[in-house]
């Protein structure tokens, strides 16, 4: 889909991008990322073949891109949606937000077989309303649970690539924060324990992640993807009446603590 419009002169007045279940070759991402007159800002890429299909590839693309030594500006995109669930999309191609007061309706500019819509806009991808993809803040901070699947191989490579990124790309997702005496390798944060921490003691070694307070780079985009405002402010903000504190663990440091909230005390007999 993105290959057939490089000639139309609309990819360059993109900053929102999403490319949700959609065929998206890792080279085809790698042009729009790196080179000019792209200016994507916020990317999704959630179930996109290049995620499903060269994990490998995609990695090593992102990797170049927030590499400290990598020629020429910082890069243009700060905020990558690529391991949470997409929510579901309500598709109405002819709408063209141009603000979060009021949105407006044009002529639709092009759209294609496989999905992917233009508008005459500043986002290229399917419009969602709130009815179809509510608010993911409230699975962060709510004790929802688990909040994707990942390979326990791949989830290291990915909390690399978080950790090496810091403050200069924010992911829908952050790396878990465990005690500094556990000697699990970093793996990326697929479980919220909510604003409780551990179930059983409530609390944890680590202090909670709080939306609005924490640095911009220790917290989560939150979906569905801002289609308003091209920035990760944009992507972390929750209403003011929503809880803003959780804590972000990966499933194997979930069960540590656990494990250890119910270890009986040194010295006692059962």
């Amino acid at each position: 889909a993105l290959d057939s419009l490089r000639g139309k002169n609309v990819l360059s007045f993109i900053t929102t991008l999403v490319l949700d279940y959609q065929e998206v070759p890792v080279k085809l991402l790698q042009e729009v990322l790196q080179e000019e007159p792209y200016n994507v800002r916020i990317l999704s890429i959630r179930d996109a073949s290049c995620l499903n299909q060269d994990e490998k590839g995609l990695l090593n693309v992102l990797q170049n891109l927030i590499h400290p030594l990598r020629p020429g500006a910082s890069p243009k995109l700060k905020g990558l949606y690529c391991l949470g669930e997409p929510e579901k999309l309500c598709y109405d191609p002819t709408l063209f937000y141009r603000d979060r007061v009021e949105p407006i309706h044009v002529p639709r500019i092009a759209d294609t077989a496989e999905g992917v819509t233009i508008t005459a806009g500043s986002h290229l991808g399917p419009s969602t309303s709130t009815a179809c993809a509510p608010a993911q803040s409230a699975r962060w901070t709510g004790g929802y649970g688990t909040m994707f699947e990942i390979n326990p191989r791949n989830s290291e490579a990915w909390a690399r690539l978080i950790t090496t990124s810091q403050k200069t790309l924010v992911f829908d997702t952050v790396v878990c924060r465990h005690g500094p005496d556990s000697q699990v390798a970093p793996r990326v944060a697929d479980i919220s324990l909510g604003p409780e921490g551990c179930q059983i003691c409530h609390s944890a070694p680590e202090n909670a992640l709080i939306f609005g307070q924490s640095p911009v780079h220790e917290l989560p985009l939150l979906a569905p993807v801002p289609l308003f405002a091209s920035t990760v402010k944009a992507a972390q903000s929750i209403s003011p009446n929503e809880n803003a504190k959780f804590y972000a663990r990966c499933t194997l440091l979930r069960l540590v603590l656990f494990e250890r909230a119910t270890e009986k005390p040194r010295g006692l007999v059962a």
